[in-house]
């Protein structure tokens, strides 16, 4: 994809680093399927803190396992997210930017969460393309790797949405016909995880940025750091204009041929 283009996660790397810090966060994950993912905006901070980022990507490319040799606090571990996840111990935050997909995220988060309460953790984590187009649609990178019972009906071409914008993965991508509907896009993945947290008593808050394909905040409300964080997040979250200059991003996306794909 072309660099004129926002679309990583990596965008909202002084955002989420803020949050890291009031958090004191030293074990960071980030489950990435995109190259260098967020890792090189994160370093800077835990080598003040004496922290180690674990990147969970199934395929990671030789730039950036090159880079990551170099870096001591920096963990490569070659693996599908649902098999690595739940193997990580005493995790302070998560950065989960995989597969995209109600099947995948879903899964991680109950494992985020089953990790936090065995380690005696808050739960903290940034979750990527909560807005469109893979909010309310799944993404099968790997659609083999989904089962049948969780797959939707997937095919290779986006219908438009906004307007006429069309978008392309890698050579065994596919996406859901259909956009909306039960247990489909990582938004419904992530609402369906906090209702089932609230009944079982987990007192989780949520903040939605609506830019750059959207990221999502999930955070535990009894956290020492709980109230600096809702204040940090606040303007941002659901932010109407942000919201609209969205819209308008895509729009001029969409009428832009160079735009392949997204991460």
């Amino acid at each position: 994809m072309s660099e004129a283009f926002l679309h990583s996660v990596a965008e909202y790397a002084s955002l989420i680093v803020d949050c890291l810090a009031m958090a004191r966060a030293r074990e960071v994950v980030e489950v990435t399927q995109a190259p260098g993912g967020i890792a090189r905006q994160i370093v800077p901070y835990l080598e003040q803190y004496d922290g180690r980022l674990t990147v969970i990507d199934p395929a990671p490319d030789a730039e950036f396992l090159h880079w990551q040799m170099l870096q001591p606090q920096v963990i490569s571990v070659a693996a599908h997210s649902l098999d690595a996840v739940g193997l990580q111990n005493d995790v302070d935050a998560w950065i989960l930017d995989g597969d995209h997909n109600y099947h995948t995220v879903s899964n991680e988060l109950r494992m985020v969460s089953s990790l936090a309460d065995r380690d005696g953790r808050p739960v903290l984590a940034f979750v990527h393309d909560v807005g469109w187009p893979w909010g309310r649609r799944d993404f099968y990178g790997q659609p083999d790797r989904i089962p049948s019972h969780a797959r939707h009906a997937a095919g290779r071409h986006l219908p438009a949405v906004p307007d006429e914008l069309c978008l392309w993965g890698g050579d065994q991508a596919a996406y859901a016909v259909q956009e909306g509907g039960p247990r489909n896009g990582v938004l419904s993945a992530v609402e369906d995880f906090l209702r089932d947290s609230r009944e079982m008593d987990l007192s989780l808050a949520y903040a939605h940025v609506p830019a750059i394909f959207g990221l999502g905040v999930i955070y535990d409300k009894a956290a020492p750091y709980a109230a600096a964080l809702a204040q940090r997040l606040a303007p941002w979250d659901r932010n109407p204009l942000l919201a609209r200059m969205e819209d308008n991003r895509l729009r001029q996306i969409g009428a832009d041929p160079r735009w392949s794909d997204v991460a």
